[in-house]
């Protein structure tokens, strides 16, 4: 019993220290998902290493080694926060983007120690407990972490989370030195408690809290800080003006400037009757206030986030999800108005879809007019930033009849119509009696006659992919645009990149279908090949169905833990499933195989028919395969361990495992969906499978 909670605890620690490093990655390093899937591989690559090599190390006293682990890990994750917060020192100033490669090797190298601690812990652990058991009871430690975490320890700021790791580790220190006599673990386990505890008193956490994001903010006081479902929301304040952040994007200010006003005027002064207006994104920085001054009837507010909003009785402020709300609103709109950044993440990105376009269409009124707007620059257009507007052009091109641009100075706004838009904005200004700050009749003329039209025009004649959920290459381009900011050479290799055509991939399955008939494997490699390529696909989908349902729902940073715990319960059903059978034959793992690419034919199904699944939907197919991967892993794992005796050995599938899912993450989040889209992934991954399997005996 001592043991099983050990790596019981081992599982718990590892999904909650996963999930609180990933989301403060992401929150220091620009929030994005391509970021999030390089940073996720390299603590896959990270434990493999601790499980299969660190082992190697130490060839005895396996008791203290396990002792050393449970205290590093109540140490280092504690550390690691405080590291990632104070290299914020290092890196430009909050709201500003981060150079990649400082913030990739950041990301990768402060979760290493940690990571492989985890690594080592568990090939310690299976010393003492059958591998297969091991497994099977830290997907358990996973998934009940995982509920805790999505349901309590997400309202708070991360340091009662890290606590709580730091005593349940110091707890499994006081069970395994019960009955022994080590003497000095018990004193450091003693001192740990204490200070552990201290720390999580409010009054000393709350203030650790304000102090470490202090570090991100070298000129600005920290007003408030908030964690909400869908984010990190902190506001700032310097020389009376107060600054509003998520996940570290800079969203605007409370200085009023010609942006609102424009934002605002444009598209409603456009419409000849706005009564309902419809404004998703930000409105505390007076966008609400300029759109009143046009007398609407009401204006439905949807904002995630908990700021602090002066309310009218004209406006309904919503706390929902914008795509989801379209899709179950029976309101109609004159004006839908989007204010929100451009689309540097996933999550964005859903607001210049094709769906999203074609929902919001359904929801306007006759003449309705859809407002949206990008970055611009008008003295130097990079190609990347032209490609992401002509992606996002053609999108809303392709579901309205008329579409205005209307190029400032820094951002280009589009209104979207299926009537004809009114121009003469100066004259409706007049007639409604409005009083601006910035805008003009000289200005609306300037905006409406700019030569920067025509060019744009011509640049939005090429022929470029538009922008949908299953293939989002706008967010793809914008990626592209933040590499070239700091790396030109690299982004430019990256353009080539985005020239491989899918038939490309087909020929490398060949070649590699060939080399595998021609190669002969002994017993052992070819375990490891199906395990690595079973993690592959594992991660792959896993990364597939989590973007699936941000598309969805959009409160992925809420649901991160639960999603992670839920392919955790499925591992842990698969590998009690494998335990109990008891005569294991090769054949089996082939058939096993077979039903992972049945389940991804099925999901390459259910994709393409774009219908609009529940929540529910989603935890039946990630309990799915990530049972069938856990039954994969009893499976393979049993087989090989026959007539192993090394401890070493122990970790040989686990890491196979690991080194897989690392490279599916790699792969899958970098090149394969923003190249190819998820649904021509979803063939790969089948092919890729049945070139592998098909040829072993």
């Amino acid at each position: 019993m001592t043991f099983i909670f050990s790596i019981f605890i081992l599982g718990f620690t590892s999904l909650i220290s996963q999930v609180i490093l990933l989301r403060e990655l992401m929150i220091s390093f620009y929030g994005n998902e391509f970021f999030l899937g390089l940073v996720l591989a390299a603590w896959l690559i990270w434990v493999s290493l601790g499980s299969f090599f660190l082992i190697r190390l130490f060839k005895k006293n396996y008791i203290k080694i396990l002792l050393s682990c449970h205290i590093l890990v109540a140490l280092l994750l504690f550390l690691s926060i405080m590291i990632i917060r104070f290299s914020q020192t290092w890196t430009p100033t909050i709201g500003q983007i981060p150079n990649l490669l400082p913030s990739l090797i950041i990301g990768i190298l402060i979760p290493a120690p940690l990571c492989l601690i985890l690594g080592l812990q568990f090939t310690v652990t299976t010393k003492y407990l059958l591998v297969n058991k091991g497994y099977l009871i830290e997907s358990l430690g996973f998934f009940l972490a995982g509920l805790i975490f999505s349901f309590l320890l997400v309202n708070f700021n991360v340091w009662p989370s890290i606590f709580v790791l730091a005593l349940l580790n110091c707890l499994s220190i006081l069970i395994i030195t019960a009955s022994k006599k080590y003497y000095l673990f018990k004193i450091v386990n003693l001192i740990l408690i204490f200070v552990f505890i201290l720390l999580a008193f409010p009054q000393f956490n709350q203030e650790l809290e304000r102090k470490t994001q202090s570090w991100r903010l070298s000129q600005q006081e920290i007003v408030e800080i908030v964690n909400s479902p869908h984010g990190e929301t902190l506001i700032s304040q310097s020389d009376n003006i107060f600054h509003f952040y998520q996940n570290r994007i800079w969203l605007g200010s409370s200085q009023k400037t010609l942006f609102q006003e424009s934002l605002a005027h444009f598209p409603l002064l456009a419409h000849q009757n706005p009564k309902q207006i419809l404004l998703i994104g930000f409105g505390f920085n007076g966008l609400i206030e300029e759109i009143l001054k046009h007398h609407p009837d009401k204006i439905t507010y949807l904002e995630l986030n908990p700021w602090k909003i002066e309310k009218d009785k004209k406006v309904e402020i919503i706390r929902q999800d914008g795509p989801y709300f379209l899709r179950n609103t029976l309101d109609k709109f004159d004006l839908i108005i989007i204010n929100l950044p451009d689309p540097s993440t996933a999550l964005l990105n859903r607001y210049y879809t094709q769906e999203f376009f074609e929902q919001a269409k359904q929801k306007l009124n006759h003449a309705g007019i859809l407002a949206s707007y990008l970055s611009f620059s008008p003295n130097f257009q990079n190609q990347d930033l032209i490609n992401m507007q002509n992606s996002i052009y053609q999108t809303l091109k392709k579901v309205f009849s008329e579409i205005l641009i209307l190029p400032e100075e820094e951002t280009i706004i589009f209104l979207a119509s299926d009537s004809k838009i009114n121009k003469n904005l100066d004259q409706v200004l007049e007639q409604r009696k409005i009083k601006t700050k910035f805008l003009t009749p000289q200005y609306f003329n300037y905006v409406l006659s700019n030569p920067r039209i025509e060019l744009l025009k011509q640049e939005f004649q090429k022929q470029i992919k538009i922008n949908q959920n299953n293939h989002p290459i706008a967010y793809a381009y914008n990626f592209n645009y933040w590499i070239n900011y700091f790396h030109p050479q690299l982004a430019n290799t990256l353009r080539n990149v985005f020239k491989i055509q899918f038939w490309h991939l087909l020929i490398l399955l060949f070649i590699l279908s060939l080399f595998l008939l021609l190669k002969r494997f002994n017993h052992d490699k070819k375990l490891w090949l199906i395990m690595a390529l079973t993690g592959f696909s594992l991660m792959s989908l896993e990364i597939i169905l989590i973007l699936a349902f941000q598309f969805s729902f959009g409160y992925l940073y809420y649901r991160l833990a639960l999603l992670f715990a839920l392919f955790m319960l499925g591992l842990a059903l698969g590998a009690w499933l494998g335990l109990m059978i008891k005569s294991i034959k090769f054949n089996l793992v082939k058939i096993v195989q077979l039903v992972i690419i049945l389940y991804v034919l099925i999901l390459y199904y259910l994709l393409q028919t774009k219908l609009v699944f529940q929540e529910f939907f989603f935890v039946i197919l990630i309990i799915i395969i990530s049972g069938l991967v856990g039954l994969e892993f009893v499976l393979i794992n049993s087989l090989y361990l026959k007539n192993k005796k090394e401890p070493h050995q122990r970790g040989y599938i686990y890491g196979a495992d690991l080194i897989g899912s690392a490279l599916g993450a790699i792969l899958t989040a970098l090149l394969l969906i923003p190249l190819f889209g998820i649904s021509q992934t979803l063939i790969f991954i089948i092919l890729l499978n049945l070139v592998i399997i098909l040829p072993q005996k």
